[in-house]
């Protein structure tokens, strides 16, 4: 074989061989996209997901002058929950939880787990007092779920608190609408808990 020959022959099977690697990283992908964008324990979609949907629907909000609001929700002492409980509970709560809340919303909002215990829907089209009522529906659920915690005051012992940010009323932008959500999370923590608040009513 002459040496024209030897290299044509390498660069066929060099071309073979990045043809085989680039199926090989395009399965993986393919595989490795519903853990992206699913979160393993909840079932519910990613942070990923979240950041990409309400992004979008702000933006259709601007467009079409639409409204939009954002629900933000964590468990209430979870790392108390936790230390007594054990993680296994703290988990099985979440997934629990996370069960009870889509039949407190239409198909259209989207729920999604942020962090380990924080939460988010998304509403298109709502205002605020829609959003209140559905963060509260979302609480009230939780409040009565029957969640069984030894050592934690037994059944119905956990409790949520809630924030609730619109657009374009408290936020121009998703970022804005996010960091004003959670900001009225904190403010029903701050209030004692296991209740909703909007952003309207930390700027007192």
């Amino acid at each position: 074989m002459s040496i024209e020959e030897t290299v044509k022959e390498y660069q066929r099977l060099l071309a073979e061989q990045i043809a085989t690697h680039q199926q090989e990283l395009d399965e993986l992908s393919r595989q490795l996209q519903p853990s992206a964008s699913i979160d393993d324990l909840t079932g519910l979609f990613t942070a990923r997901v979240f950041r990409e949907v309400l992004l979008r629907e702000v933006q259709r909000a601007r467009r079409y002058r639409r409204l939009l609001a954002l629900v933000v929700f964590d468990v209430d002492d979870y790392r108390r929950l936790v230390d007594g409980a054990g993680a296994r509970e703290g988990e099985r709560v979440l997934k629990e939880l996370a069960q009870i809340v889509p039949g407190r919303v239409r198909e259209v909002d989207i729920m999604c787990r942020l962090d380990v215990d924080e939460f988010a829907v998304i509403l298109p089209e709502t205002p605020i007092q829609r959003a209140v009522i559905v963060a509260e529906r979302i609480r009230a659920s939780a409040a009565h779920g029957g969640f069984a915690l030894p050592g934690l005051g037994g059944p119905g012992a956990v409790g949520i608190s809630a924030g609730v940010a619109g657009f374009p009323d408290d936020a121009e932008t998703a970022d804005e609408l996010v960091e004003r959500a959670r900001r009225a999370c904190r403010h029903a923590k701050g209030l004692g808990k296991n209740q909703v608040a909007t952003y309207t009513e930390t700027l007192g």
